[in-house]
Parts: structure tokens; C-alpha cells; sequence
């Protein structure tokens, strides 16, 4: 849910498993992979070691960001050796997630609505152009008020959505 607020009309793609990770990674070519380490039936490095197998014939390479609880001593280089490009631990910090796709996804930057603290800084006028809601909604200074007055109300649910989202 954190990535639809970050890059709008992305398309995330879930696998339950190892397996079904490695099929998605093959038939439908994603730009990145979110891997779990821990999966059943395949788990993530075995399913990167896979993947990066099947590459070999494609001269494709997907980046892979290894997701784990990293507890066990060693397991970030673990990951690393069998392929993936990065490793993320959980809980996922918002922040470090901002990075990981900010270097692996050229296209991050053109469709991303993230907005970083210092990017908040820089941005402190907020505009309400009243005079082209009147517009689009036909001069109606009945409907007009009523938005209005339905703002904060709005607002309330958006935020509660987005405490839901995150965690």
C-alpha cells in the first residue's frame, strides 16, 4: 500500500511463494522485485538463484531487494551472494524504501507523489485555486459551498486510510 501513495498507477504483482515469484519474474518481466527471504515451497534466495539463472539467457537483469527480519548473523551477505542487489529489513522504514526505489527505478522519479521532509520545506505555500474549482464546477456556488464543508470530513477518512496503509 506504501508504494501505491509513493508511485501512482504502479502495478504490484504478489507471490505466495518461491515459486510463483520466479514465474512472475519470467513471464511478466517487473522492473524490481520486493523478494521475502523467508517463502515457502522456494524461498527467496533460492528463487533468486533461479532467476538469476534464467537471466543468464536473456540478458535481462531485474533488481532484486531481498525483505527480511534479519535475524540470522549473516543473512544480508547470504542474500547478496546469491544475487539480490539490496536488502531491506522489516518492519520496512518508509524512508529506506523511498531510497531503494529512488536508485533501482529510473521511472521513480517522473510518477513518485513521496515527499520527503526537506522536500515539504521547500514547499510551503500551499495553493487553493477557488476560482478554478467554480469553473470545473459550472459557476454552482451552492455545490461550491457544500465541497467546502466537505473537506474536513474528507480529510479525516483520508488520513485514517492512509494510518491503515501504513501500518
Amino acid at each position: 500500500a506504501i508504494i501505491n501513495l509513493m508511485i501512482p498507477n504502479v502495478t504490484i504483482l504478489e507471490a505466495v511463494n518461491g515459486k510463483e515469484a520466479f514465474d512472475i519474474a519470467t513471464t511478466k518481466k517487473p522492473d524490481l522485485i520486493l523478494m521475502d527471504v523467508q517463502m515457502p515451497e522456494m524461498g527467496g534466495v533460492e528463487a533468486t538463484i533461479e532467476i538469476r539463472e534464467y537471466e543468464k539467457n536473456t540478458g535481462n537483469r531485474i533488481p532484486i531487494i531481498a525483505l527480511s527480519a534479519g535475524v540470522v548473523k549473516g543473512e544480508k551477505e547470504k542474500c547478496i551472494e546469491a544475487g539480490m542487489d539490496d536488502f531491506l529489513a522489516k518492519p520496512i522504514d518508509q524512508e529506506a524504501l523511498f531510497k531503494i526505489l529512488e536508485k533501482y527505478l529510473s521511472s521513480f522519479h517522473q510518477q513518485s507523489n513521496y515527499s520527503s521532509e526537506e522536500n515539504i520545506a521547500k514547499n510551503t505555500s500551499i495553493l487553493f485555486d477557488d476560482k478554478l474549482l467554480l469553473k470545473n464546477i459550472g459557476h454552482d456556488k451552492t455545490l461550491f459551498k457544500e465541497l467546502l464543508n466537505e473537506v474536513p470530513n474528507q480529510f479525516a477518512h483520508d488520513i485514517e486510510s492512509l494510518r491503515k496503509a501504513v501500518s
